[in-house]
């Protein structure tokens, strides 16, 4: 579940990264034109760019919390290095 988590978060912040909010604030205003809410979008720019770059910063933060605490399976057999003895001749 943690590795879900991880991801999603990792999805999250690879969207509302500033890098790329060039591209997509300009298609995210093309497609709500002519509403209230793309005018508030486009008033309100400066807001946008700094509440998706906090969204961005934290959820890429949870990404590498989430991703860190998995940990590998102590008691997988099928994952030890078979030692081989050595013989005695």
């Amino acid at each position: 579940m943690q590795a879900a988590k991880g991801v999603a978060a990792g999805l999250v912040a690879l969207v509302a990264c500033p890098c790329h909010l060039v591209f997509t604030l300009p298609l995210l205003l093309a497609l709500t034109g002519g509403t209230a809410f793309g005018a508030w979008l486009l008033a309100n720019q400066r807001f946008l760019w700094l509440v998706l770059t906090v969204i961005f910063l934290g959820s890429l933060l949870l990404a590498f919390y989430w991703l860190m605490q998995i940990q590998p399976a102590d008691d997988c057999d099928e994952c030890t290095v078979p030692v081989k003895e050595a013989s005695n001749v």
